[in-house]
């Protein structure tokens, strides 16, 4: 389940593995928050972050990174997106479990960790066609043994990553 904020602190979106897609809830009223829209994702939608301008919502799901305008969250619309490495189809298992999604502070690179194929980093700077610029073998790739959770330090320089039995993995 993967959470982003909009920057008024209005809107949630939230990944919903289960549902195969993004709902995009109103919280104006955290008592009563209340169903926006959805966007339905191509396969299990993992995680969201949303862009430094809070224009742009990108969404790991378990094969494609998505670039959603939210603009106008009532009326989401897909701006384009990139098969992560390994996904020429849904039907390749390999990969199929992204974990987290992070962006640089402007917004142009977006860093996708998985247990199956380790560290994807992705310009997604022309929002129409995201491309991934690079896919790093972190050498976890027994389930018990991805990372879960990726960071990424304020001036961009060191990627952490939290692992479940590796500890913590730090990249300068």
């Amino acid at each position: 389940l993967g959470l982003a904020l909009s920057l008024d602190e209005k809107t949630v979106f939230v990944a919903n593995r289960e549902g195969y897609q993004v709902q995009i809830l109103d919280v104006t009223d955290p008592t009563n928050p209340s169903l926006l829209s959805t966007y339905d994702t191509f396969d299990l939608a993992k995680d969201v972050a949303l862009s430094p301008d809070g224009k742009t919502l990108h969404i790991a799901d378990s094969s494609i990174l998505i670039n959603l305008d939210v603009s106008d969250p009532a009326n989401p619309e897909e701006l384009g997106y990139s098969w992560l490495p390994h996904c020429a189809s849904l039907d390749n298992f390999v990969c199929r479990e992204p974990n987290s999604l992070v962006l640089s502070a402007d917004g142009a690179i977006a860093y996708v960790e998985s247990t199956k194929y380790g560290l994807v980093i992705a310009d997604v700077s022309d929002l129409s066609s995201p491309k991934i610029i690079s896919n790093l073998d972190l050498g976890t790739r027994q389930w018990a043994q991805g990372a879960s959770k990726v960071a990424l330090s304020p001036d961009g320089t060191t990627i952490y990553l939290g692992a479940n039995e590796l500890g913590l993995m730090i990249i300068h």
